[in-house]
């Protein structure tokens, strides 16, 4: 997950990025932190209104993982289904797997 300054990206950050309202990213959120445990929000020590998010040890194992299957996928365009498949299979886990 992308950081700005150093820091952990602000939820305001992320629906920017998303082009999603606050409301949208959150609850989506809400649901990557109780049913896949990909993420962990913390409250900003220098803006107590703002809410940081990072990406747990796990989140970031999933995201390494499909990262490299895309990085695969991507080397090798012509489209090799068990590929595809395997990169697949890795992101759906993403929003899939619990804790």
């Amino acid at each position: 997950m992308d950081q700005v300054d150093g820091l952990p990206l602000r939820i305001n950050d992320l629906s920017i990025k998303l082009k999603l309202s606050q409301s949208a990213t959150s609850r989506m959120l809400t649901r990557f932190e109780n049913t896949c445990g990909v993420i962990t929000r913390k409250k900003d020590e220098q803006d107590k209104r703002s809410v940081r998010i990072s990406l747990t040890s796990h989140g970031q194992d999933l995201l390494a993982q499909a990262q490299a299957k895309l990085a695969q996928l991507n080397h090798n365009q012509s489209g090799d289904p068990e590929l595809v498949g395997q990169a697949i299979i890795t992101l759906a886990q993403m929003g899939e797997m619990p804790r």
